[in-house]
């Protein structure tokens, strides 16, 4: 009977094994709500004798519904491992997870911070736990914690080695620092997160990271770019049914369509993608990042109706994050389905929320909107007030088309002065030479650099070859002096 018994132990094992690779398949190769169904069944037989190795598999299950937008499936899975694992900061988190997906933000926050607050402590120790927990800042709107979790994150994992976790810390740590205006950087981050998952076969990671950087392409209307990024990633995730990537990527090209002017087509990519892949809605989670755009394109395109739903449902996690950067953004939505002077009322109401922190992109854009509403009043001296400095986060994040909206208004304004701003010393180098050029001014030598990058010592050497004459330096030692 004993050997009866263990023998089933290790078949129950060895099945959730199989099932566990099985999913890692399927989430990479095909649907992440079929690696979902498969890791909520496989984790069942084993969750009395291997709690651990069931939790694991549970959690796994409500990230890959999250990333197929489905929020029962989700809320299954997290009801699951809370009665698996009890009630573990990651547990918790996830069960604040499925509820955010399901649009109930006020329920959700408490329980996804119970995990951000334990890492800030350092006490969540594992490289999955830790990436959760910083996603659970950006969920919040929290992206100073965020960063405070990935960026240490990034480094342990180049430390150690963990080339298949690093996509995903890169992939989370570059839209992060999209978030904190830090677009460069951004930039370099998802370029190597996309190289890295290229080579070791993640898939969909590979098009979420093509989404970003469409995002950033976005920021500087280049539509090229953006849409050689986007439309492919955008139409794959699709077939898949990933809908955080067809969202992502959705809201690229929202964006650049807002940019260029097109507010119906921006209004309707929007629309499009608050209903996700497939017959999948997306819910609150994906709509938090985009309720901006949304109001914005609605409003321009004059059919403000259309944006009440998107404001209803940011309003709710706005209140709930308390971030002043959604609290600014909330106001200025507002601001811009009103009129005459309770519009302006609301439009200083948000300038004065914004400056308390969070999101430079957002606060300039309200700064942006308020000034053009200061300016058709005749308020010409106040408008400058705010133009001036929305010009210069704009033309700092390179955020083009918002830069030429913020010096048009200040010409309109008499002020004949707003000029383009000198490129930095950084915007010379491509993202790769920029992340080789400042290790080096770390003083690594092409060896540790190529160790850290997961590249060769001679492709780091071309790279520096690439970039001394661009940055009017002969040789390593004047890197530091620079100040990349």
């Amino acid at each position: 009977i004993a050997r009866r018994a263990g023998r089933a132990t290790r078949d129950a094992a060895l099945t959730a094994r199989l099932a566990h690779v099985r999913a890692g398949v399927e989430f990479e190769r095909g649907s992440p709500l079929a690696a979902a169904a498969i890791l909520l069944t496989a984790a069942d037989p084993i969750a009395d004798r291997q709690p651990a190795k069931a939790a694991r598999m549970l959690a796994e299950a409500v990230r890959n519904s999250y990333f197929g937008g489905d929020s029962a499936l989700a809320r299954q899975a997290a009801d699951r491992l809370l009665e698996v694992a009890g009630e573990t900061p990651g547990a918790v988190a996830l069960g604040g997870l499925a509820r955010l997906m399901a649009n109930d933000p006020a329920e959700a926050m408490p329980r996804m911070r119970v995990l951000l607050a334990a890492a800030r402590r350092g006490g969540v120790p594992g490289t999955a736990e830790r990436v959760i927990a910083g996603a659970m800042g950006m969920l919040t709107g929290d992206d100073e914690a965020a960063l405070e979790i990935y960026e240490p994150l990034v480094a342990d994992a180049r430390d150690t080695g963990q080339i298949g976790w690093l996509p995903n810390a890169l992939e989370h740590l570059a839209v992060t620092e999209m978030f904190l205006g830090r677009r460069r950087d951004a930039i370099v981050h998802a370029e190597e997160g996309m190289r890295l998952a290229e080579s070791t076969g993640q898939l969909h990671r590979v098009d979420h990271l093509r989404c970003v950087l469409a995002w950033a392409a976005a920021f500087a209307g280049d539509g090229d770019a953006c849409r050689s990024l986007a439309e492919p990633a955008v139409a794959r995730a699709r077939t898949a049914r990933i809908a955080r990537t067809v969202a992502w990527g959705s809201m690229a090209l929202a964006l650049l369509d807002l940019g260029g002017g097109r507010y119906d087509r921006a209004l309707d990519r929007l629309e499009a993608a608050s209903r996700g892949a497939g017959d999948t809605p997306l819910g609150l989670m994906n709509l938090i990042h985009f309720a901006g755009d949304h109001v914005e394109a609605a409003v321009r395109a004059g059919r403000p109706e259309r944006a009440d739903g998107a404001i209803e449902r940011f309003e709710g996690w706005s209140i709930a994050s308390e971030q002043p950067w959604a609290a600014g953004v909330l106001l200025r939505c507002r601001a811009l389905l009103t009129t005459g002077e309770e519009a302006g009322r609301l439009f200083a109401e948000a300038v004065r929320v914004h400056a308390k922190g969070g999101r430079p992109f957002e606060r300039a854009r309200t700064e942006l909107l308020y000034g053009e509403w200061l300016r058709r009043a005749q308020r010409k001296a106040e408008a400058r007030s705010l133009l001036r400095p929305a010009l210069e986060t704009f033309e700092g994040m390179g955020a083009a088309p918002w830069a030429e909206r913020a010096r048009a208004e200040l010409r309109a304004t008499g002020e004949a002065g707003a000029s383009t701003r000198d490129d930095s010393v950084a915007d010379r180098l491509t993202p790769q030479e920029l992340q080789v050029v400042r290790l080096a001014a770390q003083g690594l030598s092409n060896r540790d650099i190529a160790a850290q990058l997961f590249l060769s010592p001679r492709t780091i050497g071309h790279h520096l070859y690439r970039a001394y004459p661009k940055l009017g330096v002969s040789s390593r030692g004047e890197l530091a002096s620079l100040g990349l």
